[in-house]
């Protein structure tokens, strides 16, 4: 006798308990850095603990990564650390090394205004 297969929780069943900040959908222009190479690309979504890139990159877990990119109504270009916390084929998940007071508080303030 098979066992019944366990039940999955869909995505929007776990992500809010998986996420640790809010976050909000958007649409960012990225200049990304990881091992010297760099190329641009897309914030889908961002919280004051990450964003996701779209991209196409293949790009290794654990590695480091310098982004630069401007929050609108913020008034000069965000240059923040990260390592990429995960990678699929649509892109990956980035969680922020280092958060300077300014840019924490313009991220917070960008994600809050859509909620």
């Amino acid at each position: 006798e098979t066992e019944p297969p366990e039940r999955t929780l869909s995505l929007e069943e776990t992500e809010p308990s998986m996420r640790e900040n809010p976050r909000r959908p958007c649409l960012i222009n990225a200049d990304c850095r990881i091992q010297g190479n760099s190329f641009r690309s897309y914030i889908l979504d961002i919280s004051i603990g990450g964003v996701f890139i779209e991209t196409g990159e293949r790009v290794p877990v654990g590695e480091t990564i310098l982004l630069n990119f401007t929050l609108p109504a913020f008034s000069h270009p965000v240059t923040l650390p990260g390592k990429i916390a995960w990678s699929g084929p649509q892109g990956f998940g980035v969680k922020f090394e280092v958060l300077p007071p300014p840019e924490g508080r313009a991220i917070k303030d960008y994600v809050d205004k859509e909620r």
